[in-house]
């Protein structure tokens, strides 16, 4: 379910972003956007960051670095519910960014804009309710830039696109 609080923050902590609106994300409109827009950069978001558990209580919990913690029933139902424990905080924690972009990774602007609509119609195939999750706003009149929430689901990531109009 989406965290109106953290979306806001996300949306609002540059101050040289616009003022975003909750967008329907439908295949129409993705195809409209990428013929008429290209994408200056596409960035994901992470938030798979894990609960912080010193080694050293680990081992002196469940034995020697030999053992095979991930196959011990007893470290497993104790990692989980670190991991259920520690949600609230993974959320508001962005761990990492990769950012795409034409001459990033060698890629063609091409190559960037195929990707970028790729990473967009995953989104909207994602079989969930979709409601305050696809965010739009203006730059300036040629340039947008497209925000998606999904660091509450299974891939947490957010995702961002800005996208400038194409010159007819």
């Amino acid at each position: 379910m989406v965290d109106l609080e953290l979306l806001n923050k996300s949306l609002t902590q540059r101050k040289d972003w616009p003022t975003f609106r909750a967008v329907s994300l439908h295949k129409g409109f993705i195809t409209w956007l990428f013929k008429n827009y290209s994408v200056i950069e596409y960035c994901t978001d992470f938030y798979d960051s894990e609960p912080d558990v010193p080694e050293e209580w680990l081992f002196k919990r469940f034995g020697p670095e030999s053992i095979n913690l991930w196959e011990n029933k007893e470290f497993l139902e104790e990692w989980n519910k670190l991991c259920e424990e520690y949600e609230p905080t993974r959320l508001k924690i962005c761990n990492w960014q990769e950012p795409v972009f034409a001459g990033n990774w060698d890629m063609t602007q091409e190559q960037v804009d195929k990707a970028a609509h790729y990473y967009m119609l995953e989104c909207r195939n994602i079989p969930i309710n979709k409601k305050n999750r696809f965010w739009i706003g203006h730059l300036d009149i040629n340039t947008i830039i497209c925000y998606w929430y999904g660091r509450d689901l299974r891939y947490k990531q957010d995702r961002c696109w800005l996208m400038k109009r194409r010159i007819k």
